[in-house]
Order: structure tokens, then C-alpha cells, then sequence
């Protein structure tokens, strides 16, 4: 479309390089070169989206007994990396969110910082909690 030649829609098995080599593409270079950025910087933001929601998924919380009424407690050494993850992941989705390159990721990438906060909130107030409980439970 850039270079504003109808190439027809011929087999597959038929349509080659030569064929390519005939478009005068040099016409449209800046665009081409413009849309090729534009597709690794979309990437690479996918890649590291892809990256954090793997991470994400394989965290679990682990758990300490209490008192012999079973595993009630969260970990305090666990939780705290997890806490730390999360800043981590933060600051690449800030960094996510104000790249040029992050249309058509950008509600993703709101959703992930949205669903991070409030996390982070829900675990720090769970070790108040749970501090508080330890200590009146003494």
C-alpha cells in the first residue's frame, strides 16, 4: 500500500522474490523503515507484558502455622518479596505506560497497574492484620 503498486493476489507457490524486487519500495522507505520501529518497539512492550503475567502466575503465598490451628500465617520473609516484585513490576509497566509505542497496550498495561495497587494494598493491611492479631493472640 505505501508504495502504491497493486501487487496481484497470484499462488503462493508462484509469487517470489522477483516479484518483491519490482516494487520500488526506496519510494516509501521512511514509512516502511517508521512501521518496522514501530513493530519491534510493539514487541518488545509485548514481550515484556508477556514476561510479567508469567512471573504473576507462578507466584504463590506460603503460609506458617500458628499455634497449632494450622497454617494461618503469611510468611513474613515471602510476603515482603513479594512486595518488592511488585514495585519491581511497577516500574517497568511505568515505564510501559508512558512509551510512545504502547497503544494498543495500554489498557492492559492500566489494568496490570490497577490490579498491582491493589494487591499491594491487600497484602500490606493483611500483615497489620495479621501483626496485630500475633500480638493480642500473645
Amino acid at each position: 500500500k505505501l508504495a502504491n503498486i497493486h501487487i496481484p493476489h497470484t499462488d503462493p507457490l508462484i509469487f517470489s522474490l522477483k516479484h518483491v524486487m519490482t516494487i520500488p519500495l526506496m519510494k516509501s522507505r521512511e514509512e516502511i523503515e517508521d512501521i518496522s520501529i514501530t513493530a519491534q518497539k510493539e514487541r518488545d512492550i509485548e514481550s515484556k507484558l508477556f514476561s510479567i503475567e508469567n512471573e504473576w502466575r507462578q507466584r504463590e503465598f506460603k503460609f506458617a502455622s500458628f499455634k497449632n490451628r494450622g497454617e494461618l500465617l503469611l510468611r513474613g520473609q515471602e510476603t515482603s518479596e513479594i512486595l518488592a516484585a511488585i514495585d519491581d513490576s511497577n516500574l517497568i509497566l511505568a515505564a510501559l505506560a508512558s512509551n510512545r509505542y504502547n497503544i494498543f497496550f495500554k489498557n492492559q498495561i492500566q489494568k496490570y497497574i490497577a490490579d498491582l495497587a491493589i494487591s499491594a494494598e491487600i497484602l500490606t493491611k493483611w500483615m497489620q492484620v495479621q501483626n496485630l492479631w500475633i500480638y493480642l493472640g500473645e
